[in-house]
């Protein structure tokens, strides 16, 4: 059971200190009736919490770090039927590939019921006051550190939405204009698609790929621009093919930040406004559905 917490304990410091909110896997943010940013806050306070409690309360604490332990295979489970590369626990220090991180979560849940807490467990001599104080401060630490992160002039990580740009003049889409240079932002096309994409991601791999190939969306007819997102340039490149010709242009978002999006993303336009904002799920339906 120490391990399992220990193990636990872990994961979530390292989402705490080197992830975002991107990282989280897209069918918790889906379901949190929360923003991204506070999710990912709670997400954290969460693991800690159910750690500590296993530590000072194991009796009770075993109860919900066993629970902890299924809603992640769940979440993994989605992952894993998904295709996802890297199941984001453990922010961006390690990508992690849910298959893998399912094994360890299985083993460590295995291993707790294995040695079967509810006959064996002694609460240590933690008083109930003690064990209060130390949840409101794994409950508060995670809240105010991620503020902090997301917060100020220079913000560790800025909050991406897409899927709100829609309606609005691609020129004047606050989020995307802002981390473009102005010279970049006239290079927008008024009619076409804008794809936005990593050079780590494998998802984008595969997405660029797809579109290259495509003869229907890349005949040449309609510009498409790639816009780069730069949070990744101590990871390995591993696009190695893209849509190229006249109607394609290369932009790249200013050095910064970390974006907390999950990519790629297309976004459609017509008439200089954003039709569609589609992840790469709904981008892939759209696309087998207009052959």
């Amino acid at each position: 059971m120490l391990l399992a917490t220990a193990w636990l304990a872990l994961i979530a410091c390292m989402k705490l200190f080197a992830g975002n909110p991107g990282d989280l896997p897209k069918v918790v943010l889906d379901r949190s009736p929360l923003a991204e940013t506070p999710t990912f806050a709670v997400a954290i306070a969460v693991e800690l919490s159910v750690a500590l409690v296993a530590l000072a309360r194991p009796r009770i604490g075993w109860v919900l770090l066993a629970g902890l332990y299924l809603v992640f295979e769940a979440v993994l489970a989605t992952l894993i039927a998904s295709g996802a590369k890297s199941c984001g626990c453990a922010g961006g220090a390690i990508s992690i590939p849910p298959l893998v991180m399912a094994a360890v979560d299985s083993v460590l849940l295995l291993l707790v019921v294995a040695t079967q807490p509810w006959k064996r467990l002694v609460n240590p001599p933690v008083h109930w006051g003690v064990l209060a104080a130390g949840l409101a401060i794994v409950v508060s630490v995670p809240w105010f550190h991620v503020q902090k992160r997301a917060g100020g002039e220079k913000p560790a990580f800025v909050v991406l939405h897409p899927d709100r740009w829609v309606g609005q003049m691609v020129f004047d889409a606050p989020e995307l204009v802002a981390q473009l240079e102005p010279a970049d932002v006239e290079k927008l096309p008024t009619d076409g698609l804008v794809l936005l994409w990593r050079q780590s991601c494998d998802h984008c791999r595969e997405h660029l790929l797809a579109l290259a190939n495509d003869k229907v969306r890349n005949d040449g007819s309609r510009p498409i621009v790639l816009v780069q997102l730069r949070d990744d340039l101590d990871k390995t490149s591993i696009v190695d093919v893209k849509p190229e010709g006249a109607h394609v242009t290369n932009l790249q978002f200013k050095i910064g930040p970390e974006f907390a999006l999950q990519t790629p993303w297309e976004l459609h336009v017509e008439g200089g406004v954003i039709t569609k904002a589609l992840d790469e799920e709904h981008a892939v339906a759209e696309a087998a559905a207009g052959r």
